[in-house]
């Protein structure tokens, strides 16, 4: 839902309709939307924290990276988001060069650890990546995490077994990434 004058609300199983693009055209099925908010009721989120979703700066379409480098203007942190699968490319390299112009934080966030026995090779061809390419942030925290295992903490804690929920929600890597969310982000930023 949209809360600004011309916002429409939308049931939630409509939202790739109005949020996505079509891989076959790269066009929207809704030109008019120039964004879409979403309230969850997520204690990270209580605290004041408010994350925006941007297009991905590798993706199928070349405004892409455009209209995230826009949104940095306003943005106190950028929470890079890449899989374990292979390293920064270099669309994404070129993006975090021009990133460090407009935001001074950054973290990263290596998602899929579960799926990809190679994300520690992958992590660690990142971080020469970027000592060499995007020095700026060649320092910036990087969270490997496994969103399988996270939502299998949650499962088994609404079962009740709060044993096996907490230790997979230490396996999923979150609970680093959410304190530094939670804590230095939105610190930093008040």
């Amino acid at each position: 839902s949209d809360d600004r004058p011309g916002g429409v609300e939308i049931p939630l199983d409509r939202l790739a309709e109005y949020a996505a693009v079509d891989p076959e055209t790269r066009g929207s099925l809704h030109p008019e939307v120039t964004g879409v908010a979403i309230g969850v009721p997520a204690a990270l989120l209580e605290g004041g924290l408010t994350l925006i979703d941007t297009p991905g700066v590798g993706g199928l379409v070349s405004g892409h990276a455009a209209i995230t480098m826009a949104t940095l203007a306003r943005a106190d942190a950028l929470l890079f988001v890449v899989d374990g699968s292979s390293e920064l490319t270099k669309s994404e390299l070129t993006f975090l060069q021009e990133a460090a112009r407009q935001v001074a934080t950054v973290v990263f966030v290596l998602t899929q650890i579960d799926t990809y026995p190679q994300w520690k090779s992958v992590l660690a061809r990142n971080h020469a990546l970027l000592a060499e390419h995007a020095t700026a942030f060649a320092r910036a925290p990087w969270y490997p995490v496994s969103n399988r295992y996270r939502l299998d903490a949650i499962r088994a804690r609404e079962r009740g077994d709060e044993a096996w929920a907490d230790e997979l929600h230490e396996r999923s890597g979150f609970r680093p990434l959410e304190r530094e969310l939670r804590e230095d982000i939105v610190r930093r930023a008040e």
